[in-house]
């Protein structure tokens, strides 16, 4: 599916196909990011009817929702990850390779979509998504590269109340 989001071709191709559990994906540039862009299509599925419908508005507004708060995603992902990497290699590791975390991964774990019959605007229902996902960064260096490069580093976002971290982890 081809989606144009903030004049960036977005082309959602399936992964991973599994009945009931096929991951979807697309790559784009964006400034200085190379961002992956994923969700599992079980999201979307209607119990009561047991099939699957995208809802390809939805992944519009998520994808716009990263794009228009990625610097801030950057910089809270990176400060809380830093925290947790000294606290695993020690205070002067990162410092000492010159390393930084880069946003590279973004994927929808969750969502919430609220109608609001009325509301202040007009008379017009209005739709309210609310986010959960998590993203995946890069352990780069300016010295060697990629460092840590057998494990990954994430941080799970919420927009729920504004645009806050609920979690961070380093797996491998």
């Amino acid at each position: 599916m081809q989606l144009i989001i903030n004049d960036l071709e977005f082309n959602f191709k399936k992964s991973a196909v599994k009945e009931f559990d096929t991951e979807w994906a697309s790559t784009v540039h964006y400034n200085k990011y190379e961002l992956g862009f994923t969700f599992n299509e079980s999201l979307f599925l209607d119990k009561q009817s047991n099939t699957i419908v995208i809802d390809w508005e939805l992944i519009e507004e998520f994808a716009s929702h990263v794009l228009q708060n990625l610097e801030t995603i950057q910089l809270k992902g990176s400060l809380v990850l830093e925290e947790l990497y000294r606290q695993v290699f020690g205070e002067e590791s990162l410092f000492r390779d010159k390393g930084y975390f880069l946003v590279g991964g973004i994927e929808l774990k969750s969502f919430r979509k609220k109608l609001f019959e009325k509301n202040l605007l007009g008379d017009f229902p209005l739709i309210r998504y609310y986010f959960e996902y998590e993203i995946y960064y890069f352990l780069e260096s300016d010295i060697h590269g990629m460092l840590d490069p057998y494990h990954s580093y994430f941080a799970r976002f919420s927009n729920h109340n504004n645009l806050n971290i609920i979690g961070v982890s380093r797996i491998g």
